[in-house]
């Protein structure tokens, strides 16, 4: 006869069953884990207004690409509004807002930035055409067709301009210089002097004042970035043959070298203004 003790026993436990027993106990999973309520995903439209907030820095290239910045804001305001309403489901709320930030300071840089440089090469650009008016009124031709050129091609600072620019076509240096299709100096500048505009300021002399007219600016995305600037200038002729006022383009350009930064100016090209 069984005792009462063993009558009333507890079953053998399924998780530990007798030894001998050929019963196995419940397999737990990964699934059957408890789960972590501090764990919240990060919203994936925060991490999507990363990239996107790289590559608004190519807003400061060029005015094309102001639009990216605008669209990064967007995209992280989204992630934002998106975590706010999903209360403790989602996280990356802190990460949306760097990007937000990031993407509102390009899109407020890079506008003033591009015009802060456009009211700088205008600045510079009147003061060099200024300068080349009046090497023109004194008379000094060869630096005002020097400021012309590229350079490369100017001559080094105390060269003597006048054999520099000496009539050689009758010499057999000039003839070698024909031959290996180089340019002649001497007719370089005849050609700049014989330019209708300029020769229309050459016989007023100093009797002509230009006044500034406002001002276009190009940027050119190259090795060596290009800025061009025009100018339009009326040139008040108050002596000489001819008297009133001349409309004027004035064209000039500022090449930056990528590898030491330094810019230089020319000025490329003077036109009566249509």
């Amino acid at each position: 006869m069984d005792s009462p003790r063993s009558m009333h026993a507890a079953p053998p436990s399924p998780v530990n069953p007798p030894p001998g027993s050929s019963a196995r106990g419940p397999v737990f999973t990964d699934f059957d884990a408890p789960f972590d309520p501090s764990y919240r995903p990060v919203s994936r439209i925060a991490w999507c207004s990363v990239p996107t907030t790289l590559v608004s820095l190519l807003a400061l290239l060029t005015p094309v690409l102001w639009f990216v910045p605008l669209m990064s804001a967007l995209l992280a305001a989204w992630a934002i509004r998106r975590i706010a309403r999903s209360g403790v489901a989602m996280s990356g709320g802190k990460l949306a807002w760097v990007m937000f930030a990031v993407s509102g300071g390009l899109l407020g840089f890079a506008p003033a930035r591009y015009l802060t440089a456009n009211a700088l090469a205008v600045d510079q650009a009147v003061a060099y055409a200024d300068a080349w008016f009046e090497l023109l009124k004194e008379g000094r031709h060869f630096e005002a067709h020097q400021l012309t050129l590229s350079v490369g091609q100017r001559q080094p600072p105390g060269a003597d301009l006048g054999e520099h620019y000496r009539d050689r076509l009758s010499t057999e240096g000039a003839k070698r210089m024909v031959m290996m299709e180089m340019a002649d100096p001497a007719n370089e500048l005849r050609m700049f002097l014989d330019a209708p505009p300029i020769k229309r300021m050459r016989g007023a002399g100093r009797g002509f004042r230009a006044e500034y007219g406002g001002a276009s600016v190009f940027h050119s995305i190259q090795v060596n970035p290009l800025t061009v600037v025009e100018l339009r200038y009326d040139i008040v002729i108050e002596s000489g043959a001819e008297t009133g006022a001349i409309p004027l383009t004035v064209t000039l350009e500022r090449e930056t070298n990528y590898r030491t930064g330094q810019s230089h100016w020319r000025l490329k090209n003077v036109a009566d203004r249509k």
